[in-house]
């Protein structure tokens, strides 16, 4: 009797209670362990939490075949809904963690766009020392390679009610890997800004071309401090610098429409000016036209001297 009450015991416990009070209470004194459910077969000793009379509501922990703490839901066992590695690893639908803390979901991240679903991973720990926190999708066919949508809405108590993923997205586009930032209006979601290999910066246009830093639309700034790749044109008022004559000036005008060293209309429609350069050529021409107002300025003071001159000799040769 004792014998077949202990195999009873080993093969399975069954308790039912339609109380609220447990029908089993376990209480260790000491520090072992209150129970121990151990298997000596493949699949690993197991505990099962079944809503009655339900097989598929049921939560099963499992360890052994993996060599790790799994938690099984309605009989799903591949992947795990979570599963606790030997090295301290946890895995959130995935058996294989690959940081400190991995969540694979079929939800993933809706992306803005609808209808556009994929399935995402976040990973929050270290790999490789690369970085503490990662986010992707493991599909290779997803137009997008990883994200993070956020969205804070408010209530009449100015708290965030609700977080979701429609006021600003980032993400990473595999194909051409780069770093895109969105926002959305509620409605349209527009790209704002992307970052490329390069390291390169486009704010309102997904083309920098080449440019560190390319805006397409109006900058607001309280100062700008640009640096100077080409000397200031001081060296103007040297005594060797070479002025060009005003007629030379005046026949250059006639032909090109424009000033010599100033790039024309159509160059600067379409390639734009660096602010830096046209600045220290204005600066040039400045300091051109000066020396032009102060040679004519002089030619005019030597006129007016020598007609000063004359009405003088006529003047006396009148008397």
């Amino acid at each position: 009797m004792k014998k077949a009450l202990a195999i009873s015991l080993i093969s399975g416990l069954s308790l039912t209670c339609g109380a609220q009070n447990s029908p089993l209470n376990v209480n260790s004194q000491t520090t072992q362990s209150a129970i121990s459910i151990t298997s000596t077969v493949g699949q690993g000793a197991a505990l099962r939490l079944q809503r009655y009379n339900n097989s598929s509501d049921s939560y099963v922990f499992e360890t052994g075949a993996y060599g790790d703490l799994r938690l099984h839901v309605n009989g799903n066992t591949n992947p795990p809904l979570i599963a606790f590695k030997t090295d301290g690893k946890i895995g959130v639908g995935t058996g294989s963690p690959r940081s400190a803390l991995e969540v694979i979901g079929n939800q993933g991240l809706d992306w803005l766009e609808s209808g556009n679903k994929g399935s995402g991973l976040v990973t929050i720990g270290s790999i490789g020392g690369n970085g503490s926190l990662f986010i992707n999708t493991p599909t290779h066919n997803s137009y997008y390679s990883s994200g993070l949508g956020i969205d804070g809405s408010y209530d009449n108590t100015n708290r965030i009610s609700q977080v979701n993923i429609k006021a600003f997205g980032v993400k990473y586009l595999s194909w051409s890997s780069v770093l895109a930032f969105h926002v959305s209006n509620g409605t349209n979601t527009l790209e704002a800004m992307r970052i490329n290999n390069q390291g390169n910066v486009g704010i309102g246009t997904n083309d920098p071309k080449g440019f560190k830093l390319a805006v397409d639309g109006k900058v607001w700034a309280t100062e700008v401090q640009v640096a100077l790749t080409n000397p200031g044109p001081d060296y103007v008022f040297e005594p060797q610098y070479n002025l060009r004559p005003l007629d030379d000036l005046k026949a250059y005008i006639e032909q090109e429409k424009h000033l010599p060293e100033i790039p024309s209309a159509k160059e600067m429609e379409a390639d734009g000016i660096n602010v830096a350069d046209m600045n220290m050529l204005l600066l040039k021409k400045v300091e051109e036209l000066t020396l032009y107002l102060i040679a004519l300025k002089e030619e005019n003071d030597t006129i007016k001297a020598e007609l000063e001159r004359q009405n003088k000799v006529i003047s006396a040769a009148q008397k």
